[in-house]
């Protein structure tokens, strides 16, 4: 099976949407063939990032909590992107594509 391109998902940023990301982001990776222990570790990754906006991104009483996640394949690496939106600024937590690519060649 091949998945797409590319994953985008925009959500927002509450702790019921943190395991949809990871549930997403890991279909996303089996779909391109990422090896089971990979797959577990990309799923850490995704659920420590999004937690992390989740708990530390925006103020309680913000109106606005976005929180995206994009996962990229292209010539064999992986990279995996995951954002918060507070007053205008991101700051991407983007995991290593170098690490990325060893999980998509088996070698990790």
């Amino acid at each position: 099976m091949q998945a797409d391109a590319t994953l985008s998902l925009k959500l927002v940023a509450e702790p019921e949407n943190v395991r949809q990301a990871r549930d997403e982001a890991a279909l996303y990776a089996e779909g391109l063939g990422l090896s089971a222990p990979g797959v577990d570790d990309l799923k850490t990754i995704v659920s420590e990032a999004c937690s992390n906006i989740v708990r530390h991104a925006y103020p309680e009483d913000a109106a606005d909590r976005p929180m995206e996640v994009e996962m990229d394949e292209k010539d064999g690496e992986l990279t995996v992107t995951v954002r918060e939106r507070r007053c205008g600024r991101s700051a991407p937590m983007v995991a290593s594509s170098a690490e990325m690519r060893a999980w998509r060649t088996g070698s990790r």
